[in-house]
């Protein structure tokens, strides 16, 4: 017998829930024993049947205490000794719940059950028949083949035994068959309300739909989150696996010990191409030395090590293969050339160093083989032309040259070079070529460049031409021309198989958009890096894109992910995994990581995970610190000084204080951003043990950090004036919490009627100047999450405080920035984000309105309801559909005094520019309206600006982030900006947002405006409850 056969009792009383239910029935089906007992069972409960039948005589009406306890009337019975303390027992007649208690006593008592009398037996039995239970849900068991059709382990009963995976080769549908078996357990188990075990049931049929359905029913437990992501996992789309990702991570948060989560959490890696991280979850599975699983563990584990391994060694030989062809003509193997382009790359670098004819044409058989997989001639002919050219002219710049590859030359030499190279003619054309390359000249003389590669007729140096190009637009800040380039360029790059030059294009447009903080897209083009480097073979470029990849969901807050990318990254630049590229550069690797992994675990509050992970990370040699090195340094600082904050240990002060003196040790590479940045750290570190020192080093933060648009003094800045905001509240200074928070956004501090509120980490602080001018406030420091809860965070005593204001005015920044209910629907509130104009606005001359944009059919929006017309009112403009696109908009909107959009609106999920207006696209397909368009722009009117839009008030969720839209519309010119940070229904909204406007044009302030509108609907008891979320920009 087995452990399951102990709930046969059980499972013939009806005293197990459904999964226990399920779970015994699978058991069942394969034990003789219970099979033999359970007949035996179910006579003795039908003789207890009859029994009950006789026992109706009796004279007392049965008690639920008989089951629990012998009868109180009994005189040695606790019950009796207790009487006088207890409460009457309920009736049978008012059938009870029985606790999970109550029934094990139930089956440990059942001998003894069988041999009392009547009335006992009796009343066992009507409380079996007339207690409620719910239907007991379906088995499995008729879903299970000998093998599993999905690859995912599932945690439910009956079908979390270990099966081979085994399917078909080919995409073949289930069959009728499977959709039949389903149909006959959906109603069962939607009788049961196992929403769980339906989903799985779908799940095994192949029915995702109703599976999704089924997991959207079902709650949040570590069974059910672990197999909702093996429905995810079979969706595969990238929202999908991050999905799957956060499912897991929440199991395995509540169950570190999951195994179904493991599992599956090390198919979402795989799925992501992310293999080492992937077998290092399967390498736990397999330590369990579970029957099966154990086994197919330690083989996936295998393969997965198995590819990353050989790729990594294939780029290692291509690369070193390469430079002895370079250097003295030893061809490279059969088994590198795979890695095309990093061999294209050697190709031309050896015919440019071959000292002659002959050494030139040894290197035919590798341009041949490189155009039949670049679809060309081009290598080829190449070779064939220089096999002919004047190598008296050649020889000499040709040896020097040999030296720029191989890293043997000095810039200076290379600079010289490319200056005789000019000199010589048309004969070195190529060499001067790859000259200006190591020189780093293209930039500076790309007109030259471009005519030298058009020349060529090859796209691979057009490529260059046109990468430097978008590099001088992005410097002279035109970012729009130069993503069209890139992406222009990344096309051409395409068609003509050129796969290295493709990826390099996508990570300067992945910079381009991580510049801009438009995470979302830097995202996706990251991810489209990282495959096409894949594909190529290209180890160095996927580590590059592996990087991108880590910091860009890092910087999102999607911290799963980043912790995924992060892992994958460690471990790819292990020395033990195989021979690498150089340590100079893997070493640096494994620090960037583990720091990063560190601070990640600060930001969601964990020190003890943040300082296990330091532990691992390397000690690499910084004696000559190049810039990305220096900013490795500068994050170890400010994680070591966050430890100390969080532990006050000192030798993380230590720590901290170690880097900076090492980063101070370099001017050359430290800007003035990292100075302030530097200033910062100081300041925090020091901040709590010496008040007065601590403020100045902040002070002196932002003084260095004024003027400079640069991210280091952007964030020296913000995090300054937020710790000098936290560091009043805890000194319960709260009128310079008040006075600190206005600096920060740079507006007057107001004395009377305001609220100011920062935020950090663990810490918050609420400062008040109520309407008397009495200054209080609140702040809380120790809280164990991160996550803050706005429709609490200011204290009803503050609210109070608020109350016989006309208008409280809210000072803040990001997370809390554009967040609603924040304060009671019944205050008149906005958040303060520029000082009021210095006369009033006149009244609305000119209202814009757009309505109802063609958004592009990719979007799947639904089309919004009509916007009705108005019967030739003077003043008004509206563009609708087609003709409402980003710069139309843009042009009609700067004279207007009312601008209303009434659209779709979408969160980017970005940090940074956290939504942006659907419009109409552009003939070059360009439809969002973003806050960068928007700060463009001059509002001469100093318009009145109602977003009827979803999430059109979300803002950045990070102090460094850029301004949301509604910012963005008051630094252009805008008087107030009216939006929702919550999804806004289309027909509702029309009438809200035109009631608003009706009264502001009328002379009501506008929170005046939203707070009597929003109050006057709720009161008559229209369902707005969407209209509590509507905030105030002024």
């Amino acid at each position: 017998m087995t452990d399951r056969c102990d709930d046969l009792h059980a499972y013939a009383d009806g005293e197990l829930d459904d999964a226990e239910t399920a779970a015994f029935e699978a058991h069942l089906v394969t034990c003789k024993d219970c099979q033999d007992e359970l007949p035996r069972l179910l006579s003795l409960l039908a003789a207890l049947d009859d029994a009950a039948e006789i026992a109706k005589a009796a004279s007392r009406t049965p008690q639920l205490a008989l089951i629990d306890e012998p009868h109180a009337d009994w005189p040695d019975s606790p019950a009796a000794r207790d009487a006088s303390q207890r409460q009457p027992a309920t009736p049978i007649s008012e059938p009870q719940a029985v606790s999970t208690d109550l029934a094990r006593a139930r089956r440990r008592r059942w001998p003894l059950a069988a041999g009392l009398g009547a009335a006992l037996a009796a009343a066992a039995v009507v409380l079996l028949l007339v207690l409620p239970r719910h239907p007991a849900s379906p088995s499995l068991a008729e879903l299970m083949g000998p093998t599993r059709p999905i690859v995912a382990r599932l945690s439910y009963p009956g079908a979390d035994q270990y099966r081979p995976f085994d399917v078909q080769r080919g995409a073949v549908p289930a069959g009728s068959g499977a959709s039949d078996r389903l149909l006959g357990l959906e109603l069962e188990f939607q009788r049961a309300k196992n929403w769980h075990g339906l989903a799985v049931a779908a799940l095994l049929t192949g029915d995702r739909e109703r599976a999704m359905r089924s997991f959207a029913d079902a709650p949040s437990t570590p069974d059910i989150d672990a197999d909702r992501a093996a429905l995810e996992l079979l969706d595969g789309r990238p929202a999908a696996l991050e999905r799957a990702l956060d499912d897991v991570a929440r199991a395995l948060k509540a169950a570190p010990g999951h195994t179904a989560a493991h599992w599956n959490r090390a198919l979402v890696l795989a799925a992501m191409n992310l293999p080492l991280a992937a077998a290092q979850e399967l390498d736990w599975i397999a330590a369990l030395r579970e029957h099966g699983w154990a086994d197919e563990a330690q083989l996936r584990a295998g393969e997965l090590r198995a590819q990353v391994v050989q790729r990594r060694r294939r780029w290692k030989r291509a690369h070193d293969e390469g430079l002895r062809l370079i250097d003295d003509g030893t061809p490279v193997s059969s088994d590198v050339l795979g890695v095309t382009g990093n061999l294209t790359l050697t190709l031309y670098d050896a015919v440019r160093a071959a000292p002659s004819r002959e050494r030139v044409l040894a290197l035919l058989p590798l341009a041949t083989t490189l155009d039949r997989v670049h679809g060309s001639t081009r290598l080829t002919a190449y070779v064939q032309r220089i096999a002919d050219a004047d190598f008296k002219v050649r020889q000499p710049l040709a040896d020097r040259y040999r030296e720029l590859p191989l890293a043997r030359a000095t810039p200076a030499a290379a600079a010289a070079l490319v200056e005789q190279l000019a000199q010589a003619g048309p004969v070195v054309d190529d060499i001067r070529l790859g000259a200006l390359v190591f020189a780093n000249q293209v930039g500076a003389q790309l007109d030259e460049y471009r005519k030298l590669a058009a020349a060529t007729r090859d796209p691979w140096f057009t490529l260059i031409a046109e990468n430097e190009a978008a590099r001088a637009e992005i410097a002279r800040g035109d970012r729009v021309a130069a993503e069209r380039r890139l992406r222009d360029a990344i096309a051409l790059a395409q068609r003509e198989h050129l796969a290295y030059r493709a990826v390099r294009l996508e990570a300067d447009l992945v910079k381009l958009h991580k510049t801009e903080l438009a995470l979302s897209q830097a995202a996706d083009e990251a991810l489209s890096e990282y495959r096409d480097a894949i594909t190529a073979g290209e180890w160095v470029l996927e580590m590059g894109a592996l990087s991108d990849l880590a910091s860009i969901h890092h910087n999102r807050r999607a911290y799963n992910l980043a912790r995924a990318y992060l892992t994958e990254l460690a471990l790819r630049a292990d020395a033990g995994l195989a021979a690498g590229a150089d340590d100079k550069i893997d070493c640096p690797t494994r620090l960037y990581a583990y720091e990063s992994l560190a601070n990640i675990s600060l930001l969601e509050l964990e020190p003890d995970h943040a300082r296990a992970e330091l532990v691992r990370a390397p000690l690499c040699d910084t004696q000559k610190i190049s810039a990305p090195r220096a900013n490795l340094i500068l994050q170890n600082a400010l994680v070591r000084s966050e430890l100390y904050r969080l532990g006050h240990r000192a030798a993380d002060a230590q720590l901290a204080r170690d880097s900076l003196a090492a980063l101070r040790e370099l001017p050359a590479n430290v800007a003035p951003g990292k100075d302030a940045l530097l200033a910062y750290i100081e300041g925090d570190l020091i901040i709590k043990d010496d008040p007065a020192t601590g403020q100045q080093s902040l002070r002196d933060a932002i003084t260095r950090a004024a003027g400079h648009a640069d991210e280091f003094s952007i964030k020296a800045r913000l995090y300054s004036h937020a710790l000098l905001a936290l560091d009043a509240g805890r000194r319960s200074a709260f009128g310079d919490v008040i006075a600190t928070v206005a600096e920060s956004l740079r507006v007057r501090t107001p004395d009377r009627c305001a609220v100011a509120i920062t935020v950090d980490a663990d810490r918050s602080v609420v400062a008040f100047a109520g309407a008397d001018a009495a200054i209080g406030g609140n702040y809380v420091a120790g809280r164990s999450s991160g996550q803050v809860d706005v429709t609490t965070l200011v204290p009803t005593s503050v609210v109070e405080r608020m109350r016989g204001c006309e208008h409280v005015s809210v000072l803040t920044r990001a997370p809390i920035l554009g967040a609603g209910r924040l304060l009671p629907p019944q205050l008149a509130w906005s958040y303060a984000l520029v000082d009021p104009p210095a006369a009033p606005p006149a009244a609305a001359a000119r209202r814009l309105v757009i309505a109802n944009p063609q958004a592009p059919p990719d979007l799947s929006f639904p089309p919004l309801g009509p916007y009705p017309t108005e019967p030739g009112e003077p003043g008004v403009t509206i563009l609708r559909g087609a003709d409402a696109t980003p710069s139309r908009v843009l042009a009609e909107m700067q004279n207007a005094s009312v601008v209303e959009f009434h659209t779709h609106g979408f969160i980017a999920d970005d940090l940074f520019e956290a939504s942006y207006l659907v419009l109409s696209p552009e003939l070059d397909r360009r439809y969002a309206l973003t806050p960068d368009d928007v700060r463009q722009v001059r509002l001469a009117a100093s318009p009145l600006v109602i977003l009827g839009a979803c999430h059109a008030a979300t803002s950045s969720h990070s102090l460094e982030g850029g301004m949301g839209l509604a910012e963005a519309f008051l630094r252009a010119g805008a008087r107030a900006v009216i939006a929702s940070p919550d999804a806004v229904p289309d027909r509702d909204a029309l009438a809200f947002f035109a009631a608003v406007r009706d009264r502001i044009v009328r002379g009501a302030d506008p929170a005046v405006a939203v707070r009597d509108e929003r109050t006057r609907r709720l009161s008559a008891s229209h369902d707005e409850s969407w209209a509590s979320g509507v905030v105030v920009f002024q």
